[in-house]
């Protein structure tokens, strides 16, 4: 089997490309990982596998709507109320 292969039924069977499923699923990691502890933004970035912490800023961006460090922090500040 051809990765181009696999990558079209995993298309076909849950609607998005595997890249995007692979990201999905980096993020949800993330997120865990950015309220779980005190993680900077480049181990968790590195912990995941990203390129770099740019790289993994743009993609939770593009799927939270605010980046890493906002997120944390405004998990933070629920915290304290």
């Amino acid at each position: 089997m051809s990765e181009s292969y696999i990558s079209r039924i995993i298309k076909e069977r849950i609607g998005i490309t595997f890249k995007n499923y692979l990201n999905n699923l980096k993020i949800e990691e993330a997120k865990k990982l950015l309220v779980a502890s005190s993680c900077q933004i480049n181990q968790v970035a590195e912990t995941l596998g990203f390129q770099n912490a740019n790289s993994f800023i743009r993609v939770f961006k593009k799927s939270e709507g605010i980046t890493p460090g906002h997120y944390q922090k405004n998990y933070q500040e629920s915290q304290l109320h």
